[in-house]
C-alpha cells in the first residue's frame, strides 16, 4: 500500500517557494512564526521590504524571501525576515519612480555599490509596512486574527456590544466562549426574538438537530393571597372575583404562553449522554437559550434517542456506565418501533451561571 507523501510545514514551504503565497498571507504567517503578533500594530510587521532590482515582467508578488536565523532569548527585539516584492516599491518592475531610477539601481548593484539601493529600500520598507496595515485595517478576519477579543479590536467590540456584552465585566462568565456571542451578534440584535432564530443558533453552536416547540404548557402556583375563596369572617382575600373573568378554581393555573420546549434529536448514544443533566452539552444549550430568550420565558429540554441506539438495561458494573432511570433506561424485549422521546429535563431550577 502506498504511503501519502509528507506535507512540509507551512513556514518551510513559504521559505522554499515564496512565489506560491499571497503577499498578505505570507506576512501574517511570518507574524505568527516570529512571535510578533503581540506587538503594537504601529511597529509594523516583522518583515523588511525591499524592491526587486529588475525590469522583467513580475509573475509573482513575492520575488524572494530570507528568514532570519534563530536567536537566543537574550536577543533584543524581534528578528525580521527580508522580503523582495514586486509591487508598491520605489523601483522595480512596477515602480512609482521613473524607469531611470531602476536602471541606476541595477547599474550600481553590478558595480558592487549597493548604497543607492539601500537608501531607497528605507522608503520601500516603510511603504510596504503601511500597505499591509492599510489592508488589514478594514478586514475583520485579519484584525481578529491579530488582536482577538483580548486585544479589543473595534469590530469585535462593536459586535459584542450589539450582543449585550459590551462591557468587560459581563464577559467570560459563561461556559460558552465570547466568540460565540460575536458570531451570533446579528441574531441577538433582532427584536422581537424568533423561534426559528433560536433553532438555527442552537443547532449551529452545538452541532445537533434542534427544534423549538412553542406554547408548551406549565402549571403556575397561585399565591394564597391571590387564590379565589369565599369571603367570610375577617378575611377579605379572594373576594369580589368575577366568574369567567378573574376567578380561578384551585391553587394553580395552566399557562401556555410563558414556556417553550427545546427538542434535541434524534441523537446518537454519545450525543444523548452529552446532554444529560450535569453534562457540558446541556449547560451550553441552557446558557445560550436563556441568554437569547430572556428571563421572562421558561423552557425545558426534551431528548430524543435514535431507536437503534437504545442501550440494554443492565446494572452498572465494570463494563462502563449504566443507564439512568427516567432518562435512558427502557424495559423492552423487542426493538423500538420509534425513537424514544421520554427524557424531558426541567432546567428552570438549574443554576448554570457563575
Amino acid at each position: 500500500m502506498s504511503v501519502a507523501p509528507k506535507i512540509p510545514p507551512l513556514i518551510d514551504l513559504l521559505r522554499d517557494q515564496p512565489h506560491r503565497f499571497d503577499l498578505f498571507r505570507a506576512i501574517q504567517l511570518l507574524e505568527r512564526q516570529l512571535s510578533a503578533a503581540n506587538e503594537d500594530a504601529a511597529d509594523g510587521p516583522p518583515v523588511r521590504f525591499t524592491a526587486n532590482p529588475s525590469l522583467s515582467f513580475p509573475a509573482h508578488e513575492i520575488q524572494h524571501l530570507s528568514l532570519p536565523a534563530p536567536v537566543d532569548g537574550d536577543g533584543e527585539g524581534v528578528p525580521r525576515a527580508e522580503m523582495a516584492v514586486n509591487l508598491m516599491t520605489m523601483t522595480g518592475p512596477l515602480s512609482a519612480l521613473p524607469q531611470v531610477y531602476t536602471e541606476t539601481v541595477i547599474r550600481s548593484l553590478k558595480d558592487r555599490s549597493p548604497g543607492f539601493a539601500a537608501f531607497l529600500d528605507l522608503f520601500n520598507d516603510r511603504i510596504g509596512a503601511l500597505f499591509f496595515q492599510a489592508w488589514r485595517r478594514y478586514r475583520l478576519p485579519a484584525l481578529y486574527e491579530r488582536h482577538g477579543l483580548a486585544g479589543g479590536d473595534a469590530a469585535s467590540t462593536a459586535l459584542l456590544s450589539i450582543a449585550g456584552f459590551g462591557t468587560p465585566h459581563v464577559r467570560g462568565r459563561l461556559s460558552l466562549r465570547d466568540e460565540v456571542m460575536v458570531y451570533f451578534a446579528g441574531l441577538f440584535s433582532q427584536q422581537p426574538r424568533a423561534a426559528i432564530s433560536l433553532e438555527r443558533m442552537l443547532a449551529d453552536a452545538c452541532g445537533i438537530p434542534v427544534k423549538v416547540q412553542q406554547f408548551s404548557g406549565r402549571w403556575i402556583a397561585i399565591p394564597q393571597s391571590e387564590q379565589t375563596c369565599l369571603q367570610g369572617g375577617f378575611s377579605r382575600l379572594g373576594g369580589y372575583n368575577r366568574l369567567g373573568v378573574d376567578t380561578v378554581a384551585g391553587a394553580r393555573m395552566w399557562d401556555v404562553q410563558g414556556r417553550f420546549r427545546l427538542i434535541l434529536g434524534p441523537l446518537t448514544r454519545r450525543q444523548f449522554r452529552d446532554h444529560l443533566p450535569g453534562s457540558p452539552g446541556l449547560r451550553r444549550i441552557v446558557e445560550l437559550a436563556r441568554l437569547y430568550a430572556g428571563a421572562g420565558l421558561d423552557f425545558d429540554v426534551q431528548l430524543i434517542l435514535r431507536r437503534n441506539e437504545v442501550p440494554d438495561c443492565v446494572l452498572q458494573g465494570g463494563q462502563g456506565a449504566g443507564v439512568r432511570l427516567g432518562y435512558d433506561g427502557w424495559l423492552s424485549a423487542f426493538p423500538m418501533v420509534r425513537d424514544p422521546d421520554d427524557a424531558i429535563i426541567d432546567v428552570s431550577n438549574m443554576d448554570y451561571y457563575h
